[in-house]
């Protein structure tokens, strides 16, 4: 008698297998259906390419031969290395909107704030005063060296008038009184000499009528040489010292106004108040700064750019500048567009020096208003960042990178397929030899004026419809939004695959379509140029 549980293992191998079985034709049947859809897209898309071949008027064979063989490979558009245009772009260098000058305002002599009229941002004329010190000793000075010159003024002025006739007059009545006086004594001294000679008088009277006498003689000598001089009039030295004195009286004078002037601050130019360091009544010492000015206009920018890029630029080049952060360089040239918001700029300042950090050429621009009114600078302070915009082309570099990269172009920024190791490459549409032979047979040569360099025109790309992928490794310069600038294994008049890029791959076969579209400079718009 065989055990319960040995028949239960028999029927659950049983049903195992025949769930296995099931599984098997479902996916056959799945598979079968798969490889029906394929077949039956690959013959319609067959049917509709071969429908919509161009063919000549005669029908004949070789179209309908490339028909056939071109049955099932992919459609790519392509473009001629070297037919697409050099876009207009720009680097651009950031900056910063400055004055043309900046000063500290101060005083020279220290003292107490009485008035500071002016607040952060007012705007000013120059000769404007803009604070005062206290000037109270000022005034007290003052009043002193105005009493000094008015008395250094009536000296020299007595000085040269001269004394009076009065005095003169007087000084000649004493020497006429001491001319008697010394004749009276000299006839006493000669009556004591001969009383002297008869033994009738002394000695003493003698000596005293003799000493009495040359006394006035003495005297009379000095009041006549008095009277001289009043008669000569005063001395040029006299009249000299006189005008001296007055003079340094004056000075004195003229200093106090001096240090009047250095009470107070006037603005040296035109400009805005940046910064009020003190209030009223707050003491300052010298030379301590109460005020920053800054000049409004003509306002400026300044820009470190390489000197690889600026070695060619001269005073007066302008230049577009954009402020309130624009990030999108200038419009193209073209009818209908501006470039309202972007303003002129000329070279005013180019230093001679490299800065040691940031290895560039400061350069200070003059920013130009639109019209000739300064309100479109209105917006625009001090401060703000700016942007230098710099046509490719004018600073040197393209020039230095065709001189040293034969044979750059444009390609589209959609044919480039990403390589190995981060390097990029485009796939190149390389004409199969036999279709190339049937369709030199079957189309009419173009002149030699209108080949490509490759010998082939425009006419025979759309014409030759088979072709197959190759690779081309190359090294990318510089991207402008749709266009990029490549270098590498690239020869003039080849064919880069420009659309489908991402259905091939190398030794694909493809049927190739010529991509008619202009990438010439007016198509593209300021806001696709960038800098990669």
């Amino acid at each position: 008698m065989s055990h319960p549980i040995s028949k239960w293992n028999k029927v659950a191998d049983a049903s195992d297998s025949g769930r296995s079985r099931l599984r098997v034709v479902g996916g056959l049947v799945l598979a079968s259906t798969i490889v029906a859809s394929i077949v039956g897209v690959w013959v319609v898309r067959a049917t509709v390419f071969a429908e919509s071949r161009p063919r000549d008027d005669s029908g004949a064979a070789n179209g309908t031969a490339l028909s056939m063989a071109g049955e099932g490979r992919v459609e790519v558009g392509v473009i001629r290395a070297g037919d697409v245009s050099t876009p207009l772009l720009f680097e651009s260098y950031r900056g910063e909107v400055q004055a043309r000058r900046s000063s500290s305002l101060s005083m020279r002599r220290s003292g107490r704030l009485v008035e500071v009229l002016v607040h952060e941002g007012d705007r000013v004329s120059q000769g404007d005063v803009l604070a005062r010190l206290d000037v109270s000793d000022l005034d007290v000075r003052e009043m002193m060296a105005d009493a000094d010159v008015a008395a250094a003024s009536a000296a020299l002025d007595e000085a040269v008038a001269g004394p009076r006739e009065q005095t003169k007059r007087a000084a000649s009545a004493r020497v006429r009184q001491l001319e008697s006086q010394l004749a009276s004594a000299e006839r006493r001294l000669e009556r004591q000499m001969q009383l002297s000679q008869r033994s009738a008088g002394t000695e003493q009277e003698l000596d005293d009528a003799r000493y009495a006498a040359d006394e006035l003689r003495a005297t009379l000598a000095a009041r006549t040489a008095e009277l001289d001089e009043l008669e000569d009039g005063t001395r040029d030295e006299q009249v000299a010292a006189a005008k001296a004195r007055l003079a340094s009286a004056t000075a004195a004078s003229r200093q106090i106004d001096v240090e009047r002037d250095d009470s107070q601050i006037v603005a040296p130019y035109s400009g805005v108040i940046a910064i009020r360091q003190f209030d009223e009544g707050e003491m300052i010492g010298p030379s301590q700064g109460v005020l920053t000015i800054l000049e409004s206009e003509p306002l400026e920018a300044r820009f470190g750019v390489p000197p690889s890029v600026c070695r060619q630029w001269k005073l007066g080049d302008q230049f577009w500048v954009s402020v309130n952060e624009t990030t999108s360089p200038p419009e193209t040239a073209r009818p209908g567009h501006s470039r309202s918001s972007y303003l002129g700029a000329k070279i005013v300042r180019m230093q001679p020096q490299v800065d040691e950090v940031t290895r560039t050429r400061g350069v200070d621009f003059e920013l130009v208003p639109r019209t000739s009114s300064t309100d479109s600078l209105a917006g625009i302070h001090i401060g703000q960042t700016a942007r230098l915009w710099v046509p490719w082309g004018e600073n040197g570099n393209s020039e230095t990178m065709r001189q040293a990269l034969s044979d750059p172009f444009w390609v589209t920024t959609e044919s480039l397929v990403r390589g190995v190791r981060g390097l990029w490459s485009v796939y190149v549409a390389v004409p199969d030899e036999k279709e190339r032979d049937q369709q030199a047979n079957a189309t009419e040569i173009a002149s030699e004026d209108a080949r490509g360099v490759d010998g082939m025109t425009n006419n025979t790309v759309k014409d030759v419809a088979l072709a197959t992928i190759e690779r081309r490794e190359v090294q990318v310069l510089r991207s402008a939004g749709p266009l990029t600038l490549v270098h590498g294994m690239l020869s003039p008049g080849e064919w880069i695959v420009s659309e489908g890029v991402g259905q091939i791959g190398p030794g694909v076969a493809v049927r190739v379509r010529w991509k008619d579209v202009d990438l010439s400079l007016t198509e593209i718009t300021p806001a696709e140029v960038s800098r990669r």
